[in-house]
């Protein structure tokens, strides 16, 4: 199975105001809120941020253990979005 990684956005306050407004974002991304549990997908060219609550981190396999970088399969991680929309794939 192909795996795809993806960077995490963490040093990046979480908006107080407007945090699902892609203009509250510096750029595209993934970002991760550790202190309310999200991770918000941000697609500035589209103009959506999609966010994803609770255990997300179950999502997420670690592929190579020297680096801990996380790594999650196209399809979970298509799933995982389509979900946080109400859809399903």
């Amino acid at each position: 199975m192909k795996q795809y990684t993806f960077e995490l956005i963490e040093n990046f306050p979480e908006p107080t105001e407007d945090k699902y407004s892609h203009k509250s974002y510096p750029v595209s991304g993934v970002y991760k809120f550790p202190d309310s549990g999200t991770l918000h997908f941000v697609d500035k060219d589209y103009g959506t941020v999609n966010t994803i609550y609770g255990n997300y981190h179950s999502y997420l396999n670690v592929t190579d253990k020297s680096t801990e970088e996380p790594s999650v399969a196209l399809s979970l991680f298509l799933s995982t979005v389509a979900a946080s929309h109400g859809h399903k794939l």
